[in-house]
């Protein structure tokens, strides 16, 4: 029984211990994103208005992303390209809720609109921690979106217009 305990010891002490290993990880990962960070932000600094070059920063840096969507793109393109980027992503969710809110009101809201509108939101903020925009799902998702709601309100307007459905 004395082996029996030793080695159930054992056991809970491996199991613990990697427990130990994965938080170790994750601080390096997470000194490594604060260094990065860092470095696109330097780089922000050094070239504010036209950034560094797209796809560059992981030339300088040992081949690393920046791990941030929006530093990355703020970092490689400056203030222009980042506002532009952000430009692009407003009009798309603007013209989302801009949907959402016609059909709502008229009493035929549009839950694939909202579900895909969620989608999107979520894409966007796990891009503060992960580059989500280098990825074709984000654009085709964003696409999704605007695509979607530009049917739903030609289609309401096609309800308004055939019934005269006022609501």
């Amino acid at each position: 029984t004395l082996g029996a305990a030793l080695g159930e010891q054992n056991i809970a002490h491996r199991a613990l211990s990697s427990f130990t290993l994965v938080f170790e990880q994750g601080a390096v990962s997470d000194s490594w994103r604060e260094y990065n960070w860092n470095a696109a932000l330097g780089e922000f600094e050094r070239h504010p208005l036209i950034g560094m070059g797209l796809g560059t920063f992981e030339l300088y840096y040992d081949k690393h992303e920046i791990h941030s969507s929006y530093l990355s793109v703020l970092a490689e393109t400056g203030a222009l390209g980042f506002f532009a980027y952000c430009g692009v992503l407003g009009i798309a969710l603007l013209q989302v809720l801009r949907a959402i809110t016609a059909t709502t009101v008229r009493g035929r809201p549009n839950t694939l609109l909202i579900a895909l509108l969620m989608t999107m939101i979520a894409a966007l903020i796990f891009g503060v921690h992960h580059n989500t925009t280098r990825h074709r799902y984000v654009w085709f998702l964003v696409g999704c979106c605007l695509i979607q709601a530009n049917l739903s309100l030609a289609q309401l307007r096609g309800w308004m217009q055939v019934g005269g459905d006022e609501r």
